[in-house]
């Protein structure tokens, strides 16, 4: 806060970038902390993790000896018996029934953030249970065992927590790789299907005018222009990992904003200062992850609610369980430093691949000698062991989400658009429900 509140003082006194002789070296120390800071979060954790000890109850720093125990344990849990290796589906928590929606007779609690958190008190796990139910793959639902949602209103979107104050738009912000970027879409779409009219008002360039590397211009920031940045290229930077931001409108309701960072790491280093210029004269970080949450939301608005879709389908590829813990973690800080208190940061785990989808070239085994699926399963575990003290804690503004990962499985394929991502009713049915879940 006094980073920032220095920050703002420089940028009333003077141009957004350069501080005068005064604000330049306060500016420089409060930057020297807020480094030293986040060191020591390092290495306190050993790795950058805090661990709760689900004995102990307890939140307690993760060293590299209790590392190496969450990674033995994970290897333990996602290391399940499976028929077929190569297509590996997973033990199933949920069933689906070849029956029409309206035979169903839903919970009559209805399905909240709250609602989850309880959930996850009880069970010590992410909402795992309900069914699916439709006679088609364009008219599925899923209904959890312990709520049940009901498809939000205009009515209640009017009334609800998305109506703000009538001064700004409401802002949600996704971050993940290309499976946050169709989750975004969905968001959009469930919009759409309450009437509100919704459009692109910003987005990066073609990638073809930008030789595959992030845009500068669409990250520029009033402290950090575009000729002062370094992008690099990213391995996995595709079309569908284009950042967007959607501006959804309907006549006397709040404007509603959808903004996607595609992110096929976490964190990433795809964005860093020109190397030729005083780093302490612009502003710092460390990670791309750093700048979006610490600067670029702090000049564009913070989101009301982010979403953070962890890239698990590019984790497995080269990362092992301890590595992604202290990701996780590391991020997770982040948000806690940077965001607003007030912000919910809803963390969702990542459903099965189809693997009889996937292209020739991409292996069967991966990390540990697992296919995709059971590494799917333990990088959920991953994200709820470390996320594990704040879900449960009724005054964290950290939230979980339905555990993708088993809820998919007795659906197998038929809502996948390939072997990695889903299909437009999978997204549509995410968005209706976080819709929901965010605004009422």
């Amino acid at each position: 806060m006094f980073g920032a509140f220095i920050s703002g003082k420089c940028s009333a006194m003077i141009r957004p970038v350069y501080c005068r002789s005064l604000c330049g070296p306060i500016y420089l120390l409060v930057v020297v902390l807020s480094l030293l800071l986040l060191v020591g979060l390092n290495r306190q954790a050993g790795s950058g993790i805090g661990y709760q000890n689900p004995q102990a109850g307890e939140w307690s720093p993760l060293t590299h000896s209790k590392l190496q125990e969450l990674e033995q344990e994970m290897i333990q849990i996602a290391n399940l018996t499976v028929e077929d290796k190569k297509w590996g589906p997973l033990p199933c928590s949920v069933q689906y029934k070849n029956q029409t929606l309206s035979s169903q007779r839903p919970s009559k609690t209805r399905c909240s953030l709250k609602v989850f958190r309880d959930f996850m008190r009880r069970n010590d796990a992410f909402p795992d249970k309900g069914h699916w139910a439709g006679t088609d793959r364009n008219n599925m639902a899923f209904y959890p065992s312990s709520c049940s949602f009901r498809n939000v209103t205009l009515k209640e979107m009017k009334s609800g927590k998305c109506g703000t104050d009538g001064h700004r738009p409401f802002k949600v912000a996704v971050i993940g790789d290309s499976t946050g970027n169709y989750l975004s879409q969905g968001i959009v779409t469930a919009l759409e299907n309450l009437r509100y009219t919704c459009g692109i008002i910003k987005a990066e360039r073609p990638l073809e005018e930008r030789d595959r590397k992030r845009d500068p211009l669409y990250f520029e920031t009033r402290v950090l222009p575009a000729g002062h940045m370094e992008t690099s290229k990213k391995i996995f930077r595709g079309q569908q990992d284009n950042c967007f931001t959607y501006g959804c409108s309907h006549p006397g309701t709040v404007n509603i904003s959808v903004e996607y960072i595609s992110s096929t790491n976490i964190p990433e280093n795809t964005l860093r200062l020109n190397s030729g210029l005083p780093k302490y004269r612009f502003v710092a970080f460390m990670t791309f992850t750093e700048y979006v949450l610490r600067h670029y939301f702090n000049d564009t608005g913070f989101p009301d609610v982010l979403i953070i879709y962890p890239p698990f389908h590019h984790t497995k590829f080269h990362s092992t369980f301890a590595k992604a813990a202290s990701d996780i973690y590391y991020v997770h800080s982040l948000t806690q430093i940077y965001l607003p208190k007030s912000t919910p940061v809803i963390w969702i785990p990542q459903p099965q691949e189809c693997m009889t989808l996937a292209p020739a070239h991409i292996p069967f085994l991966f990390q540990y000698d697992m296919n995709a699926n059971q590494l799917v399963h333990g990088l959920n575990a991953v994200l709820y062991r470390v996320l594990r003290p704040l879900l449960l804690d009724a005054r964290s503004n950290v939230y979980g989400f339905l555990e993708l990962g088993k809820i998919s499985c007795p659906i197998k394929c038929t809502l996948h658009k390939d072997a990695v991502h889903m299909g437009k009713r999978w997204n549509e049915l995410l968005g209706t429900y976080l819709l929901e879940m965010m605004c009422i």
